[in-house]
């Protein structure tokens, strides 16, 4: 950290550690740790003092972490200023009107079979994902002063040409359906309440609840109960008057499971902050169905939540008789991604199968996917017509894919990632820690430089969606290259981008670098620049990118340095990794 961080990169500010991931305080201490967070654990006076008094951690060192931090609080005036302007409203137009651009910006078009987007005609919109805008979990969770989920975003755009089939449509709310017992004499749950972690022994409290929705905070769940360290129990019975489809949601902090018929359906088992899982049950009219839900805090915070929802299929089935398209609004949110946990490669189960539900019903399926990282296709990509690959948007993340889906303009993002046909594929799967055969958790990082498309290159794998990949509702021609060397390690690549289509949109120009011969494992190539240009229909304009040292040179790990060695590079420029039309070759 000392000698890259602070002499060879000359880094003056803090050296901040990721949240408890310290674990030692001489150790952090002298390697250049300034703070600790999100509290002092093991740089604090206990451990450090001592350390100072022996010897082992100079007075110097604890100087210069002050320094850093205090010069840092001094050059973003945090010392002498109110940081908090109250002219600015905290819900202020050019806020909404940023989140807005950056949605719009990112949005990409996966697929489009048959030209189906931009939407014509009255549109369903549904999906677990339809009302709300999803974030991601931990540091990816923030809660907007106000949001615009994609079925606002259509209202307001389609008006009378939309139709709302979202799950509180098209789904009932059956819990009030629960009763205690097989005998139906009283609704609702027998709660047990234990003051152990592990159900153990005679619960301490027996009741009757009318649910299971309880945030209890950080205190305890009855009076004479603990704060931490409880667990209870809830048994019902539900018996459907027809056979049908049931949506069962269950949430917690920390650990809980569901059974049904004393089988295993889901849960999270474990010390954890809120997640939740939701799956589908087909159900049996005039069977008997026993549920149980059981629940355990450890310590902080206590929640648990459960519903149970019926589907009402004729509903469902007049409704896209109605339309000509639908749109599915469905992916992952912060309950089942975020940091500190991993989710699934592919989309939970039931989300898929009800893709291939709603396509068997409809000839027009369009998907927008909200996910922070590539999925599984395989399963459901037939079903969909098209698919909008909408990440977590943000506020305005709604109005922006209504604008994309009906054609008020056209999507632009281009894929930050490859996204792989199975994990077994991924450059990254034998380094994964499930995958090593090791006795510690770890990751052995052995793909070395070969991530991403360049490890695909390299394997010759062909990926589901390469990366730099995204569709527009108007076509690009690339011509007219030139690569000219206009430095010693300089060279200014040159080339035409012209609109053919019939829509007005941006394209992101990809130029990427192939070293023809290296003494070193070098990627195929490598994307050093690239350009995002507004063109009008049947616009052209010339495009330049400079490419300095940086595009050409590796890290040697003899030298510590990064180095550029003399010979041949081939630059190649295109839409996307896997479409590169224009080539050039300079010598440097």
């Amino acid at each position: 950290n000392i000698d890259v961080l602070r002499n060879l990169w000359g880094f003056k500010g803090i050296l901040m550690s990721d949240w408890t991931s310290v674990y030692s305080a001489v150790g952090a201490a002298n390697a250049g740790l300034d703070l600790e967070m999100p509290k002092g654990r093991f740089m604090n006076l206990e451990n450090l003092l001592p350390a100072i008094k022996t010897g082992t951690v100079t007075e110097e060192t604890i100087n210069l972490k002050v320094q850093h931090i205090l010069q840092t609080l001094i050059a973003y005036g945090m010392l002498d200023k109110e940081q908090k302007d109250s002219n600015i409203a905290e819900d202020n137009p050019f806020s909404r009107q940023t989140a807005l651009e950056l949605a719009r910006e990112g949005v990409v078009l996966l697929k489009n079979e048959g030209n189906l987007l931009p939407l014509k005609g009255k549109t369903a919109v549904m999906g677990p994902n339809a009302n709300l805008i999803p974030t991601g979990g931990g540091s990816g969770f923030v809660t907007p002063f106000s949001t615009v989920s994609v079925a606002q975003g259509l209202k307001e755009l389609k008006k009378k040409n939309l139709l709302l089939l979202t799950d509180d449509v098209i789904y009932e709310d059956i819990v009030h359906e629960f009763y205690t017992d097989a005998n139906r004499q009283m609704k609702g749950f027998k709660a047990e309440y234990f003051k152990n972690k592990t159900l153990s022994g005679q619960p301490e409290v027996i009741r009757t609840e009318s649910s299971v929705d309880y945030d209890w905070g950080y205190g305890a769940p009855l009076d004479g109960f603990p704060t931490d360290g409880f667990s209870v129990r809830w048994t019902a019975c539900y018996m459907p008057q027809t056979d049908g489809q049931l949506k069962l949601h269950i949430g917690g902090d920390d650990g809980y499971r569901l059974f049904v018929n004393d089988k295993h359906i889901t849960g999270d088992w474990g010390n954890h902050s809120y997640s939740s899982r939701e799956v589908e049950l087909p159900v049996e009219g005039g069977k008997e169905y026993r549920f149980r839900i059981e629940f355990f805090d450890n310590i902080s915070s206590a929640i648990i939540r459960f519903n149970a929802y019926s589907l009402n299929e004729a509903k469902l089935r007049q409704g896209l008789a109605k339309v000509d398209n639908v749109v599915f609004c469905t992916g992952f949110n912060s309950n089942t991604e975020g940091e500190g946990f991993d989710r699934p490669f592919a989309l939970l189960r039931y989300q898929e199968l009800f893709i291939k539900k709603i396509a068997s019903m409809h000839p027009n399926v369009v998907v927008v996917l909200n996910a922070g990282g590539g999925v599984d296709f395989t399963n459901w990509y037939d079903a969909a017509k098209a698919i909008l690959m909408a990440w977590y948007p943000g506020q305005e993340g709604g109005q922006a894919i209504a604008e994309i889906l009906t054609g008020k303009i056209s999507p632009s993002g281009k894929l930050p990632i490859s996204i792989e046909r199975k994990w077994e594929d991924n450059p990254v799967h034998g380094s994964y820690y499930e995958n090593l055969k090791a006795e510690i958790k770890r990751v052995d990082y052995s793909e070395g430089v070969f991530v991403g498309y360049r490890g695909y290159d390299r394997s010759g794998k062909e990926p589901f969606y390469p990366f730099g990949y995204g569709l527009s509702y108007t076509t690009f021609v690339y011509s007219n290259m030139a690569a000219k060397k206009t430095g010693e390690h300089q060279v200014t690549v040159s080339f035409d981008i012209e609109n053919t289509g019939k829509m007005d949109a941006s394209e992101v120009a990809q130029v990427y670098v192939h070293d023809v011969q290296s003494s070193v494992p070098r990627p195929l190539k490598e994307l050093k620049g690239y350009e995002k240009v507004f063109l009008k229909k049947g616009e052209k304009k010339r495009v330049s990118v400079v490419l300095d040292e940086d595009a050409f040179s590796f890290y040697d790990m003899n030298q510590h340095r990064f180095v550029v060695e003399k010979g041949d590079f081939e630059i190649l420029v295109g839409p996307a990794s896997s479409q590169l039309p224009l080539k050039a070759m300079v010598e440097l």
